[in-house]
């Protein structure tokens, strides 16, 4: 059967490629996941940070009000790496990067001064019943899927 050749075993490549369009080369880019790299790469999550920062370059343009950064975070920035997340372990580093960005744009808004964070990180991580404001805490996500 043709299925279980190896591209080395087919006589005619160009009977297949013309069929299906081309050939592609490895790492690649498909469903937004960039294929072919290890799968602790940092490569694989660079598209990830950027999303994140493109989404804050929009919306840092714009006055919001603390409550309205929040329900951006929740909404967009938590659930941004969780496909990915799904699939691969997120790197430690990656987690802070992602970390950091939500947490100046939490805090700094459209602001290009640096501002002071007037409460921990770890306690905006919380639930809401705790005392928190519910933002998703990336380590705890990634762990459990």
């Amino acid at each position: 059967m043709m299925l279980n050749k190896t591209l080395n075993e087919i006589p005619d490549l160009q009977e297949p490629t013309h069929i299906l369009g081309r050939i592609g080369e490895l790492p690649a880019v498909y469903l937004g996941m960039l294929l072919g790299t290890k799968s602790r790469s940092k490569e694989i999550w660079n598209g990830v940070a950027e999303e994140c920062e493109k989404k804050l370059s929009n919306w840092k343009s714009q006055y919001l009000s603390l409550g309205g950064r929040v329900v951006l975070i929740n909404a967009v920035l938590d659930t941004m790496p969780t496909y990915m997340m799904s699939l691969f372990p997120i790197p430690v580093n990656v987690i802070d990067r992602i970390d950091a960005l939500r947490r100046n744009f939490l805090w700094e808004g459209n602001s290009d001064k640096t501002k002071i964070h007037l409460v921990k990180w770890d306690d905006l991580l919380l639930s809401k019943k705790e005392g928190g404001l519910g933002i998703k805490n990336l380590r705890i996500q990634n762990q459990s899927l």
